[in-house]
């Protein structure tokens, strides 16, 4: 049981866990929790859909002269035909008894990030965006500055994102480095991510159904030290 504790699938899964545990304890959360957003840990979420079979001339007839119209019967989608992805926190909103509307994704690295992961995850994000719109998406990497097991910290100089983090994130939105495990300070600007992140989703979301005409839009850049 010891060993199997001290892996570093382990360790980052008992990590995530406690994380979200930690997120759920704050006032910050509680006042999210009144608007029916819900976080969980180990989530798992359709990445693609296999629509063979499924599509059927639209019987609709408003649209009889339209010989060659066709839609998906979503009666004969099965459980096969949906793939999914284990995640490690998701964010969601609870619309009734049975639906949620995912909101923002969260993969987790604990100490280190190597040059596969960011690609990964990048991977990850664009397909599960392609099925969710207004889906956020993002990393963060825990316990940052403690390393070793011997007690030795990272110096303040080797604390940083690296370059290919960056070079290989083209679909996920942040990137947040923890310098330790459950720090309150933290815990609370990572709330913060977690809540500008949903209000941007529930805009990305809803930007079909909103009367407004918008001649600009932008994304911005925020590079953050400490």
């Amino acid at each position: 049981m010891f060993e199997e504790q001290n892996k570093p699938e382990a360790r980052e899964e008992i990590w995530v866990r406690k994380l979200v545990n930690k997120i759920k304890e704050t006032d910050e959360w509680k006042e999210l929790s009144k608007k029916n957003y819900e976080i969980y840990d180990k989530f798992r979420l359709p990445h693609s859909i296999n629509l063979n079979n499924t599509i059927k001339k639209d019987d609709d007839p408003k649209y009889k002269k339209d010989k060659n119209r066709y839609i998906v019967d979503c009666q004969k989608i099965e459980k096969n035909q949906i793939n999914y992805y284990n995640t490690d926190i998701a964010i969601v909103k609870r619309i009734d008894d049975k639906i949620v509307s995912p909101k923002l994704i969260i993969e987790a690295k604990y100490k280190n990030i190597n040059t596969h992961d960011p690609i990964t995850y990048s991977n990850k994000a664009f397909l599960h965006k392609h099925l969710f719109k207004g889906l956020r998406y993002g990393v963060i990497v825990g316990n940052y500055k403690y390393t070793k097991e011997n007690g030795k910290s990272r110096d303040d100089d080797e604390c940083y994102i690296p370059i290919r983090v960056l070079e290989n994130s083209d679909s996920f939105d942040f990137v947040y480095f923890m310098e330790y495990n459950y720090d309150p300070n933290e815990i609370k600007k990572l709330i913060n991510i977690i809540k500008e992140n949903i209000e941007l989703a529930d805009k990305l979301e809803n930007y079909n159904l909103d009367d407004d005409k918008y001649m600009y839009i932008k994304k911005n850049i925020d590079l953050t030290d400490k």
